[in-house]
């Protein structure tokens, strides 16, 4: 169940309004009571965009919706590829990063071939020239947030915020370019803002936390205790009041890599935590595809440049039992088996 489902049960409405195609895919959309999905702007998915979603989508949602008991879920879909801003060049190397996502195999090989040769000849330029980019976007979106944040407010609503995204960004970095396909730190470490009614000002918990903790978060914010103990993630609520807690702080991950091959699914996992007895945190990514472990100081290497695997196997073992399996594992077995 996702959060709506929950919350219906409790006399929470739920409304959903994005940009994003995946938003309206596998029947998320209709698990909330309104979805104001881009037909309603007499577009298609693709050719609605953040903009159009902010201006002329969220504030019909506001008037519509009940002053309290609510959940709405905004999901903007920058910044992401294609990057589309009027801001900055967006050629690099040749290739507009502002294309039709829809291309071709060869032609997603040859921009990977390109890149993949810019990045070797000179790491730190092509790096740059994506980030100005990617960085642009991120200034946009900050723009959009803040929209968001004036139409409530001039609507005489004080509602609680949470800002986050789904995934990071690598450019080679580690020898990958967008997502989807690892888990070290660019590619897993997001933002997660918390502010509104009942959330400290100027709070930062130091230690690492997972969007799985926003269900169980929003579930104790609503007063909705019945959940708790099945969900993955912890009520974020008592770290924001400097309460202690049981067990290291931690944030997990996971990602899987689909081998042509032999048509099948191989699953990394990912952990970042804070152990007992050791000041600074620590990451772990286990890939299974490989069979390899990664293990990094995320203090005295944010990089995650020098694999620590066999330096530190007394902290490998901690972080490896602390690993959780893949949640999906049975729907991996079942795929492998066909």
């Amino acid at each position: 169940r996702i959060i709506p489902d929950v919350l219906r049960e409790y006399g929470y409405v739920s409304a959903q309004a994005s940009s994003n195609w995946v938003a309206y895919t596998g029947g998320i959309d209709a698990r909330f009571d309104v979805d104001m999905n881009p037909t309603v702007l007499g577009q298609t998915q693709e050719e609605v965009m953040d903009k159009q979603i902010v201006e002329e989508v969220i504030p019909t949602l506001i008037a519509q919706l009940p002053a309290s008991e609510t959940f709405v879920h905004y999901q903007l879909q920058t910044p992401h590829f294609p990057y589309c801003t009027e801001e900055v060049d967006t050629v690099v190397d040749g290739f507009d990063m502002c294309v039709d996502t829809d291309v071709s195999e060869e032609e997603l090989a040859q921009i990977w071939s390109a890149f993949n040769a810019a990045y070797n000849l000179d790491p730190d330029g092509f790096i740059g020239r994506m980030h100005s980019i990617y960085e642009q976007q991120v200034r946009e979106t900050d723009v959009l947030i803040g929209q968001i944040v004036s139409q409530y407010e001039e609507a005489g609503r004080n509602p609680v915020f949470i800002v986050t995204g789904d995934h990071g960004e690598e450019f080679f970095e580690h020898g990958n370019l967008f997502h989807g396909e690892d888990l070290h730190v660019e590619q897993v470490h997001v933002p997660l803002i918390m502010w509104g009614p009942g959330i400290p000002s100027g709070r930062v918990v130091e230690g690492p936390v997972s969007t799985t903790d926003i269900f169980p978060t929003i579930l104790s914010m609503a007063e909705v205790r019945s959940e708790g103990s099945q969900l993955i993630g912890r009520n974020l609520r008592s770290l924001m009041r400097r309460e202690d807690v049981d067990g290291p702080y931690r944030a997990l991950y996971e990602s899987f890599v689909y081998d042509e091959e032999t048509s099948s699914i191989w699953f990394s996992n990912g952990i970042t935590a804070t152990l007992p007895d050791e000041e600074e945190p620590w990451s772990l990514i286990e890939r299974e595809f490989k069979g390899d472990a990664l293990l990094y100081n995320q203090e005295a290497d944010p990089g995650q440049v020098s694999n620590l695997a066999e330096i530190e196997p007394e902290i490998l073992e901690i972080m490896s039992s602390l690993n959780t399996p893949s949640q999906w594992g049975d729907w991996r077995d079942d795929w492998n088996s066909q």
